[in-house]
């Protein structure tokens, strides 16, 4: 949408933006203060680069005001997407690599436990040394993984809610629901819990290669893929695991996740915010979505200090009301999978999950403020103070 704001000086320029005139309506401080400002030339610079003024935008607007931008910048292999957004993403995680890696003490407290979180994460001499053995007791917390522990699972005392709760606690990941706060679209003044639908084992916007033969190459890769990571662990925790059964079990998840796929609604057809504002209580998801403890889930993973507004019964939003109740229908027949599909998550991404990103993946803003108080201490779901942390870190 940046375009629209930035083009009106454009559209009959040539390949050069001419030298901005100041405008007698207005005063000439301001104006030259604006025009002739670094940030202004660069952006100008920027635009032209980006613009394709060999286009008639009357003819394409769209190649016009992004032609030279899309040719000089392709889609890296390992992406769905590139845009300005990730080039900033970049550099930022390359500005905090750099803090991270720096040998110079820094006088905030936070960032020296930051930068010793980091190390600590990068010492693949003692991660492998550790390997996976710690990690996949912990997963036998959460219930007994079906494809290495076959003859200890128990389908009939599965409890999907408490799966979800520790699941969320240690790993903060999200797999078929999203839940988070918002601010109300309709009522500025305060902000809401949302709901909404999940993704597939891929990623966001990833959802045609399950269904699209044209991606089936992707898909063969990313079963090799999973196949080849279940046999590394399995090695790895010296456990006896027969390959085929392997293949077969990541057969069904990705056959599961093609079915999971369907129920999910594309992002072309998700841009009319207002059937996607649906106004509900909390205690209308055990309508929508039975199989969840909902008051269980929402008070383990949210502070003592909010219970009180969850016991409330207060407004939420539910993007997709019909997503929960596809959701319901299939799940019955698909519980062992639902949980080989959530361990997978567990270890897709596999460290600092437990901080939620609060301080590691958001060291740029505000989140660090809350992640960390003056002494570089954090709170791991009310359980570890920092100095347990780093080394609980190891091990995930």
């Amino acid at each position: 949408m940046i375009w629209a704001f930035l083009f009106i000086p454009l559209t009959t320029a040539a390949p050069s933006l001419p030298t901005p005139t100041p405008n007698s309506n207005f005063k000439s401080t301001t104006v030259d203060h604006v025009t002739f400002s670094p940030g202004y030339i660069k952006a100008s610079e920027y635009l032209t680069k980006s613009i394709n003024f060999t286009v008639d935008p009357c003819d394409d607007f769209f190649e016009f005001t992004c032609g030279n931008w899309i040719e000089t910048h392709p889609i890296p292999n390992h992406l769905t997407s590139y845009s300005h957004f990730r080039i900033l993403s970049e550099k930022v995680l390359n500005e905090m690599r750099e803090l991270f890696e720096s040998e110079v003490p820094s006088k905030s407290n936070s960032i020296n436990v930051l930068k010793s979180l980091y190390r600590k994460c990068m010492d693949k001499e003692t991660l492998n040394r550790i390997g996976a053995k710690e990690m996949l007791e912990t997963i036998k917390g959460f219930g007994h993984w079906p494809m290495i522990s076959n003859d200890m699972w128990d389908r009939k005392n599965f409890d999907l809610t408490n799966l979800l709760i520790n699941v969320g606690q240690s790993r903060g990941v999200d797999v078929f629901i999203s839940n988070y706060i918002t601010v109300d679209s309709k009522n500025v003044s305060r902000r809401i819990l949302e709901f909404d639908q999940g993704d597939v084992g891929l990623g966001d916007s990833t959802r045609e290669y399950y269904l699209n033969d044209k991606y089936k190459d992707k898909i063969s890769t990313y079963k090799q893929y999973l196949i080849q990571k279940a046999k590394l662990l399995t090695e790895d925790a010296e456990l006896t695991v027969n390959e085929h059964t392997i293949e077969l079990d990541i057969e069904e998840i990705i056959n599961f996740e093609k079915q999971f796929a369907q129920i999910i609604v594309p992002d072309e057809e998700r841009r009319n915010y207002t059937q996607l504002y649906n106004l509900r209580k909390i205690s209308d998801l055990d309508k929508y979505m039975p199989l969840i403890d909902w008051n269980r889930y929402l008070r383990a993973g949210m502070p003592h200090a909010v219970h009180t507004y969850i016991d409330s019964d207060p407004d939420i939003i539910i993007t997709d009301l019909a997503y929960l109740e596809r959701l319901t229908f299939i799940y019955p027949y698909n519980i062992d999978i639902f949980f080989q599909l959530l361990c997978y998550k567990c270890l897709k991404n596999y460290a600092f999950r437990a901080l939620n990103y609060g301080a590691i993946g958001s060291i740029i803003g505000h989140e660090i403020t809350h992640g960390f108080d003056d002494q570089g201490i954090v709170s791991f779901f009310g359980k570890f103070p920092i100095s347990n942390l780093s080394l609980f870190i190891l091990f995930f």
